[in-house]
């Protein structure tokens, strides 16, 4: 599901709404198409994290592993790098790929 809108040669609205959270008002945000990617590839890996290790079980008295944490946050983490990057991108800090 993609919620962008462009906006501009550059730019694109966002508004980001997650059914699964419980969340008043939706995100909006203005953001190159790159960044505004990265960030609803974030939200979801955010979101699926959410329902591996929180929503799915009772962490207190199903508490994951050391070893299946580690499993489970390495798709958020990635997903998070890569906003960072797209971020610095945009912004002309790092160079692109």
């Amino acid at each position: 599901m993609n919620n962008m809108q462009a906006s501009g040669p550059l730019a694109c609205e966002i508004k980001a709404q997650t059914p699964q959270v419980d969340c008043p008002r939706a995100l909006s945000l203005i953001a190159p198409p790159e960044v505004a990617t990265e960030i609803d590839n974030f939200a979801r890996a955010i979101n699926s994290f959410l329902n591996g290790v929180a929503r799915s079980r009772d962490t207190a008295r199903d508490p994951m592993s050391p070893e299946e944490f580690e499993h489970a946050r390495q798709a958020p983490a990635g997903a998070q790098v890569k906003l960072v990057n797209a971020a610095r991108r945009s912004r002309g800090t790092i160079k692109k790929d």
